[in-house]
């Protein structure tokens, strides 16, 4: 992973336009987790995708039992503890309803590190204990290498929370899935974000490397479907004269700017645009990462023009349909491990091939329905469409989300972070 992750516990989230400790931490965490999960390390090569292997995938036992790998991270015990928590506390919920295929689910998990090393073998633990599906990893980089050993191995992966856009062309897509939205997606609601304040002309300021390159090709992509001008695109590297990047940003006269990177890459360029000229832009469109607990100071020490224009997009990682204190990532880990044992019902069997075949159609095209429960009493005799705790699942073709929910939030005085909007923008794909 690029930066660690955080995890807290925390007690119940506000309401739309309140603020609490507790709500702060909770969605700081999600802002760690995130661009943790998308991009890689610096100090390494840049990431490619492998090419997947050719070697014919020996068919595994239809033994009836649904059984799914989850791999947990070993440097980030609390984030394991958390995700580990909602996979089987929906696990338990499916088993209270009567289970798959009239047999129990059951859940094997696996320590994955922090190398792509760690992750194959922790692939390879699972595939020999006779995993059906696989749900994890958490980064993007171990994604990768994932989703090539479940592949040769024919199980069937399913991460809640690698975002990076270079999985998007992962090869020999037929068995891998995310519930979570890609970074393809998060562009388009930072777009939506941008069209929603009236601009007519955007700056895209982004970090420089595997992660930022994509991202901002895909939020100008959507600027330009939206017909705003893009006037200019700046890439900056994380540790070079950011007061140059800055003087090349002001002259342009964009309304807005839109920068992308990860928490200590923006606060180092909001800075440097505060001391510059915190006027320069109407407004200044981030993604998620710049509400880091790690950032709160230095964006406590911003001018007060500046941090009050700052608007924030972040995918809504959190189930606020309860007053239950918040888990990260609990709608995307829900949804995972809810769409496989539906998809098994539909497909009548424990097969990989078989279950992969139906994670797309149980997630659109049907009757409404957002439990296990509800969806498999239904599914006796309608096609389906599970929407999950979001309200708002669906899977495409070649097993991306294809709509989510996102939240907006600005920045405070104290350089914490308040939801201006929660969950209610919803972009597609």
């Amino acid at each position: 992973m690029r930066r660690g992750l955080t995890y807290l516990d925390t007690p119940l989230l506000p309401r739309r336009g309140q603020r609490s400790t507790a709500a702060a931490a909770a969605v700081a965490i999600a802002a760690t987790m995130i661009p943790a999960c998308n991009a890689d390390d610096a100090s390494e090569p840049e990431t490619t995708v492998p090419a997947t292997t050719t070697v014919p995938v020996e068919p595994r036992v239809n033994d009836g039992a649904l059984l799914i790998g989850l791999l947990l991270p070993t440097d980030a015990p609390l984030v394991a503890e958390a995700i580990g928590q909602t996979a089987q506390q929906v696990v338990d919920e499916i088993n209270d309803a009567g289970g798959v295929l009239g047999e129990q689910v059951d859940v094997q998990t696996a320590e994955a590190g922090s190398s792509a090393a760690a992750s194959a073998a922790a692939v390879d633990e699972l595939v020999e204990a006779g995993v059906d599906a696989i749900v994890g990893p958490i980064t993007s980089t171990n994604a990768i290498t994932v989703v090539d050993a479940a592949s040769r191995s024919g199980v069937v992966t399913c991460s809640p929370t690698a975002t990076a856009a270079i999985l998007d062309d992962v090869p020999e897509r037929t068995l891998f899935f995310r519930t979570i939205a890609s970074d393809s997606l998060q562009a388009e609601a930072i777009a939506e974000t941008v069209d929603n304040t009236g601009a007519r002309s955007v700056t895209v300021a982004y970090v420089d490397d595997a992660y930022g390159r994509p991202y901002a090709t895909a939020v100008t992509s959507g600027l330009k479907n939206r017909s705003l001008q893009v006037i200019e695109q700046v890439a900056f590297t994380p540790g070079e004269d950011i007061a140059g990047v800055v003087d090349q940003l002001i002259p342009n006269s964009a309304d807005v700017l839109v920068a992308l990177g990860a928490g200590t890459e923006l606060a180092t360029l909001l800075t440097a645009l505060g001391d510059a000229d915190p006027a320069a832009f109407d407004t200044v469109v981030t993604n998620d990462a710049v509400r880091s607990a790690a950032n709160q100071a230095v964006l406590a020490a911003l001018p007060y023009q500046l941090r009050t224009n700052i608007t924030g997009v972040a995918p809504q990682i959190i189930d606020r349909r309860f007053d239950a204190e918040p888990v990260v990532f609990s709608p995307q880990v829900t949804d995972c491990v809810t769409l496989l044992a539906l998809s098994t019902i539909e497909a009548d069997s424990d097969a990989p091939e078989l279950i992969a075949a139906q994670m797309a159609p149980v997630s659109s095209g049907g009757r409404l329905c957002r439990s296990f429960d509800a969806c498999a009493q239904i599914a006796v005799d309608r096609q389906i469409d599970y929407n999950g705790p979001t309200g708002v699942t669906e899977l495409n073709r070649v097993g991306e989300t294809s709509r989510a929910a996102f939240d907006r939030f600005t920045i405070t005085d104290d350089g914490s972070d308040e939801l201006s909007d929660i969950g209610g923008l919803t972009v597609s794909l």
